[in-house]
């Protein structure tokens, strides 16, 4: 794990491809996030994972340690997950009018047949710099603390 505050990234931990070997992942950070990292634990104190189980600091919390928290949400919506986050984040800047590549290297996901097999190093970084800000900015616009600077250009309202 690598954050790097100034730059506005976390490298997470690597996964293998075998097709080229390993691959980092690397998170491109809001303003907001790089806040909230550093009101967790200062960079000095951090080790092993940013938000980790309860039972030791080397193992990441799971998927289900965030869907019961979210079951905890006042606003109850039926048969909703975490991941569920994931699909209305992508929808909605696919809406903004980001590319589908930007998005899905955000998400992590592996990009399928011919592209994915010749264009999987490209990290789109300048995109996704600016793409994880507008969402920043429009999540805070939604609890009242921003100022529609969450919208993309001339591109339409999320």
């Amino acid at each position: 794990m690598r954050l790097e505050r100034r730059r506005r990234w976390f490298a997470g931990p690597s996964r293998h491809d075998h097709r080229i070997g390993m691959l980092a992942q690397i998170v491109y950070l809001s303003r907001q996030a790089v806040e909230l990292l550093a009101q967790i634990k200062p960079p000095e104190q951090r080790r092993g994972c940013v938000f980790p189980m309860i039972q030791g600091c080397d193992t990441p919390m799971s998927a289900s340690t965030l869907n019961r928290a979210l079951a905890r949400v006042p606003v109850k919506i039926n048969h909703f997950t975490v991941h569920d986050l994931r699909r209305t984040a992508a929808t909605n800047l696919s809406e903004q009018g980001y590319a589908p590549d930007v998005i899905e290297k955000a998400l992590n996901h592996k990009i399928k047949g011919v592209w994915g097999i010749y264009n999987n190093r490209a990290q789109y970084a300048e995109p996704r710099r600016e793409m994880a800000q507008v969402w920043a900015d429009w999540l805070d616009e939604l609890k009242g603390h921003g100022d529609s600077a969450g919208t993309r250009g001339d591109k339409h309202d999320l």
